[in-house]
């Protein structure tokens, strides 16, 4: 499954998502992200489609492979507040 993350001033960054969830996802990326930056993003995203976007906020990285720069991240939904 693909996303699209978006930063401020930035076009959106392609990524694989391996997991999703009520409160937040995971994706894989070769582009760096910092910890605690804020993000929009369109989970199950299709090129040229109507795709939605969400704010969130990245919580943790986690590299994966050093040699490629892949980087695992993780992210919150901003409003994620389910019962």
């Amino acid at each position: 499954m693909k996303a699209c993350i978006r930063t401020a001033g930035s076009s959106g960054v392609i990524a694989e998502m391996p997991n999703i969830s009520r409160n937040g996802m995971c994706f894989r990326s070769f582009e760096q992200f910092r910890p605690e930056a804020p993000v929009s993003i369109a989970t199950y995203y299709t090129e040229g489609g109507q795709n939605i976007f969400q704010d969130g906020r990245i919580l943790w990285m986690r590299e994966m492979d050093i040699e490629s720069g892949m980087s695992e991240y993780g992210v919150e939904f901003s409003h994620a507040r389910y019962s």
